[in-house]
Order: structure tokens, then C-alpha cells, then sequence
């Protein structure tokens, strides 16, 4: 049975902004990967990712909704 990757967080290296991705299914698309360029410094990075916490997670879910 196919199982969804974990939720991710993508944390830009020279400014610090973040964004959490949560993969809807299985089968991943362009709306799954981080922005190319940092919306705040508007620089082409390289991002860290980590695993986003439980508290990430329920955020990213509230502005989605909001």
C-alpha cells in the first residue's frame, strides 16, 4: 500500500525563512518541492530540510485554512 512521505520543513539558509510542505499522497508533484527562491531575501538558495514537528504541522494546516 502506497504511503504519503512526512510532512517537511524547508528552512532558508541566509535569512531563516521556512516553509512547511505537507505531501497530500503518495505521488509527489511540483506543488511538493520548496520555492526556488526565498520569498523574503528573494535569493536562489539551497534550503535545509528537516522533519517538521507536531507543532509545524498544525500551523501550515491553519494557514491553509485561513
Amino acid at each position: 500500500m502506497p504511503i504519503a512521505p512526512k510532512p517537511s520543513k524547508f528552512i532558508c539558509k541566509d535569512c531563516g525563512y521556512s516553509v512547511v510542505i505537507i505531501h497530500k499522497s503518495d505521488c509527489l508533484s511540483a506543488n511538493d518541492l520548496p520555492p526556488s527562491k526565498c520569498p523574503k531575501c528573494k535569493n536562489s538558495v539551497c534550503y535545509d530540510r528537516k522533519r517538521a514537528n507536531t507543532f509545524d504541522i498544525a500551523l501550515a494546516k491553519l494557514k491553509e485554512i485561513l
